[in-house]
């Protein structure tokens, strides 16, 4: 018998100000076999930052707040930005070679197999993504591993510092939410954040 597994939007791209805090929406994890978080993020300003704080907290109740538990805690999303202006007009979805005239020294990928890099879209915050960059031409375009899913709109903005994290949920959990604490670090950069779960429904 084959599984039935699914992937939910809890909280779709949302931006948070520097010194701001987030909170997503809780999830209802009760009728779940097995789950699994994924929390995906990109810095939207090249300001130096320190990281951004990301704590993941479960309750085994099905309502109330009175006990919710610190599932994961992590620090994500540390260093200073890159950002080019992409020049397509459009991007149309499945755009693998973004053009820009401002692509500086430090979007090599040389010494790594790979970057994952944020595409801010101007137009529509929602319609932001998460890309693999696997390539660049000084003061020409990158190039990403796989088509973008959206299309973006000319001086749409992509950044260099971006981060997708995995958290298996554990069978107790009932419900789960996310906070960003974007003051982490009170200088710095400002920031998105989206949120799914990746679910099993039935055996």
């Amino acid at each position: 018998m084959a599984l039935t597994k699914s992937v939910v939007q809890i909280q779709d791209w949302t931006a948070v100000a520097q010194n701001g805090v987030s909170e997503s929406a809780t999830y209802d994890n009760s009728a779940n076999y097995a789950s699994a978080l994924n929390v995906q993020a990109f810095l939207d300003s090249t300001t130096a930052h320190l990281g951004s704080e990301f704590l993941v907290q479960a309750s085994a109740n099905s309502t109330g707040d009175e006990d919710w538990q610190d599932l994961v805690r992590f620090l994500a999303l540390t260093g200073t930005a890159l950002n080019i202006t992409i020049t397509n007009n459009p991007a149309p979805v499945g755009t693998t070679v973004f053009t820009s005239g401002t692509v500086a020294a430090g979007w090599e990928v040389n010494e790594l197999s790979s970057r994952i890099v944020g595409v801010k879209d101007i137009n529509v915050l929602a319609d932001s993504e998460l890309m693999l960059q696997t390539g660049y031409v000084l003061n020409t375009s990158i190039t990403v591993q796989d088509g973008s899913t959206n299309a973006h709109a000319i001086n749409s903005v992509i950044y260099s510092i971006a981060m997708t994290q995995n958290i298996v949920l554990p069978t107790w959990v009932n419900r789960v939410r996310v906070f960003v604490n974007n003051n982490y670090d009170n200088g710095g950069a400002s920031l998105n954040y989206k949120v799914r779960a990746s679910i099993v429904t039935s055996l």
